[in-house]
């Protein structure tokens, strides 16, 4: 938001890179030749710091970002073994049909006698 002290400025002045301003030449994209002898490839960039500087610097919330993936890891890998035992079958097809039996009937019956 703008206040009332502030210098106006043109749009037009700025380059965006659009249509607006410059020649159909000034919107091609530089190629890759072009791109390597631009201004940042003849500065020496300082090396990156390695893994262990930069395990240094981990926070805690990342640590625990690293353990939350983790445990949904293990998770993920015991369900799938859950779900081997079963032959990959989610619809209990075999539970129902136990369940359907005697005992069932025998929990319902004595809840029903008791009241």
């Amino acid at each position: 938001m703008s206040n009332a002290g502030d210098n106006p400025f043109n749009l037009d002045d700025f380059n965006l890179g659009g249509p607006a301003g410059g020649t159909a030449d000034d919107l091609t994209a530089p190629g890759p030749a072009e791109r390597a002898q631009g201004p940042e490839s003849r500065e020496a960039k300082p090396p990156r710091p390695g893994l262990f500087a930069r395990l240094k610097q981990t926070s805690i919330f990342t640590v625990m970002l690293g353990l939350s993936l983790l445990a949904l890891t293990i998770a993920v890998i015991v369900l799938a073994i859950e779900l081997s035992r079963y032959q990959w079958d989610t619809r209990a097809r075999s539970v129902r049909a136990g369940a359907a039996g005697a005992g069932v009937h025998a929990v319902v019956s004595t809840m029903t006698a008791a009241a």
